[in-house]
C-alpha cells in the first residue's frame, strides 16, 4: 500500500487551494472577463478616449497645458459657452479641480490626457491640481459673450 508523504499532501493541498481560489475569483467582479473570454485571442476593448471639447462657432478653444508642475497660462479668459481644454504635457498625472470641487472636477489625466469644460456663467474660477496643490494653481476668468 502506498502512503502519501507529507510533501505530497502539501502539494495536493496547494493544488486544491489554487483551484478553489480560481473558481471563486472567476465568479467575482462586475462584468469582467470570465473563463470563456480568456480562451479567445482578442484583446480587451480599449478604454474610451477623452471626450473632445465642444467647439463653439467663431470661438476658438482655449488650451491650458500642464507642464513643469504648473498650468500654462496661469490665468485664462474665455466667454460663456467658449470651450477650455486642459492638456497634460507632463510625465505624471494631473487633474483640474475648482476650489468648490463641484464646478470643475476632472478625472486624473495621464500624460497626454485631455479634459474639456464649457462654462455656463460668468465669474472667476480658481482651480488647482489636487495631486500637486502647492505648485499647480490657476484661475479661469469667464466673461459675458
Amino acid at each position: 500500500m502506498c502512503v502519501p508523504t507529507a510533501d505530497a499532501k502539501i502539494t495536493r493541498m496547494r493544488v486544491l487551494l489554487v483551484c478553489l481560489a480560481g473558481g471563486i475569483l472567476a465568479g467575482c467582479g462586475s462584468g469582467g472577463y470570465g473563463p470563456t473570454d480568456l480562451s479567445t485571442d482578442t484583446a480587451p476593448p480599449a478604454p474610451n478616449p477623452a471626450p473632445l471639447p465642444v467647439r463653439s462657432p467663431g470661438r476658438p478653444v482655449r488650451v491650458v497645458t500642464m507642464r513643469g508642475l504648473a498650468f500654462h497660462p496661469a490665468a485664462v479668459t474665455v466667454a460663456v459657452g467658449q470651450s477650455v481644454e486642459w492638456v497634460n504635457r507632463d510625465a505624471i498625472r494631473h487633474n483640474v479641480t475648482t476650489l468648490d470641487a463641484a464646478t470643475i472636477a476632472s478625472p486624473d489625466l495621464p500624460p497626454g490626457g485631455r479634459f474639456a469644460y464649457v462654462p455656463a456663467r460668468t465669474g472667476r474660477l480658481r482651480y488647482y491640481c489636487t495631486i500637486h496643490p502647492s505648485t499647480m494653481t490657476a484661475v479661469l476668468i469667464v466673461t459675458a459673450r
